[in-house]
């Protein structure tokens, strides 16, 4: 089993979003199609452009707080001490009114005739819980744990 490929385990055809899709529809898209993550697809090519799961639709509340980076005041600006990519990424989802603001653009990809030990592999190595399942451009399917 552990060298069957991915696409005799994957779902195929998974439900997909455009960046422009409101916030509201899709909590609504997840609560209606019980899925945990879709794969955001451009809407001109349907290209796979980023990915939306559970964890990015929770509010950064239930979270923690956020990470406001340390800074002194220096003139008429300040200077920070510290990068402030993470404070910048969680600014963003704070604020997300569309799929394209909320959706996390590294997406872990693998190809359907790859086995499933190495979906597993991938998974693990990125910390991540589902692979979509690209042929050529197309996204044809997804792989959880």
């Amino acid at each position: 089993m552990i060298d069957a490929a991915v696409r005799d385990v994957m779902v195929q055809n998974p439900v997909t979003v455009t960046p422009d899709l409101e916030l509201r529809e899709l909590v609504d898209l997840f609560v209606r199609e019980g899925v945990q993550g879709v794969p955001v697809v451009s809407a001109s090519d349907l290209r796979l452009v980023g990915i939306i799961t559970e964890s990015d639709l929770i509010l950064q509340e239930v979270e923690g707080d956020i990470d406001v980076p340390h800074f002194v005041p220096f003139l008429d600006g300040v200077v920070f001490f510290d990068r402030t990519d993470r404070y910048d990424e969680q600014m963003r989802k704070a604020f997300a009114a569309t799929a394209g603001d909320l959706m996390n653009d590294e997406v872990r990809t693998i190809g359907p005739d790859e086995t499933i030990h190495e979906a597993a592999k991938r998974m693990s190595k990125h910390n991540v819980s589902r692979l979509v399942v690209v042929e050529g451009n197309d996204v044809v399917g997804m792989i959880s744990r």
